[in-house]
């Protein structure tokens, strides 16, 4: 994948796609979602929602896919990196939920400010 840019004073608008460990596909409705996005490590633009509540604004599904939209979210400048947490609830697991964290992902995007 090549690098991309993104101007530091922009908004930034990101397509997720949520699937299982198996690859299959997961419904992002029927679930909770929470998206950590940063460049620095301590200072980190958190966007999610819980089952139930209605999406926040910046934050829709949109053909399966979660869009987030960030509006001038003041990145420092630097690699863009991304986490994610989701919550399925699913009466096949003990507890009720099958949970799925991401580590530190690379998004592959570059903060620029030129």
């Amino acid at each position: 994948m090549d690098r991309q840019y993104l101007q530091k004073q922009s908004d930034a608008k990101f397509r997720i796609d949520i699937t299982d460990r198996m690859g299959n596909p997961v419904d992002p409705t029927k679930c909770d979602l929470q998206f950590e996005f940063y460049t620095s490590r301590s200072r980190r633009i958190v966007v999610g929602r819980k089952l139930g509540e209605a999406f926040p604004p910046g934050l829709k599904v949109d053909n399966g896919q979660v869009v987030v939209g960030l509006d001038n979210p003041r990145f420092t400048e630097g690699p863009l990196f991304a986490r994610f947490r989701t919550r399925i609830y699913d009466a096949t697991f003990p507890d009720g939920f099958y949970d799925i964290a991401s580590g530190e992902v690379n998004t592959g995007i570059e903060v620029v400010d030129n």
